[in-house]
């Protein structure tokens, strides 16, 4: 069975989208800290913050599910090359991919925004990583040659001569 269509009109999702981040731009919330020396030391100060922008804030605010977002996003990365084709040819799109397009409009606005708040300090960095899908660490393989032993390593002198190894799958 085929998913009803929540998104059929861009104008209407493009009124939404305006309204989400007009809103945000009041969206306050309030941190407390406590001022650490001089005469006010220990007074407790609070401090009006702005709320970020999230994809599940976007979702409350529309009516959706996160789920159905979802779905458009996969249904926008199945039809990207030839949405993208259309756009470079200068070729008119179809409502539905016209949403499909303001809404991973939404997501990379949304996604770099996390990521910004991330490097402020303004979300917590570990946060951003796992909303944003990006990675901690990056596996990197390669083919390594030492022939001098014993080898510094990080100003740490160590001698590889007797140590055993691992080799690892290549695939």
């Amino acid at each position: 069975m085929a998913r009803s269509k929540l998104f059929t009109d861009p104008v209407e999702l493009q009124k939404k989208i305006d309204s989400y981040f007009e809103f945000k731009k009041t969206d306050f919330d309030y941190k407390f800290d406590v001022v650490k020396s001089g005469i006010e030391a220990g007074k407790e100060l609070q401090i009006k913050v702005q709320r970020p922008v999230f994809i599940h804030d976007f979702c409350v605010y529309c009516g959706i599910l996160v789920g159905q977002f979802n779905y458009y996003k996969k249904q926008y990365e199945e039809k990207k090359d030839s949405i993208i084709e259309k756009i470079d040819n200068s070729e008119e799109l179809t409502a539905n991919e016209q949403c499909l397009v303001l809404l991973a409009r939404v997501y990379d606005k949304i996604s770099g925004e996390i990521i910004t708040a991330g490097l402020t300090n303004r979300v917590d960095p570990g946060l951003a990583k796992v909303l944003t899908g990006l990675q901690d660490t990056v596996n990197i393989q390669q083919n390594i040659s030492i022939n001098a032993l014993p080898v510094t390593i990080s100003n740490n002198i160590i001698d590889l001569t007797d140590a055993e190894f691992t080799v690892l799958d290549k695939e």
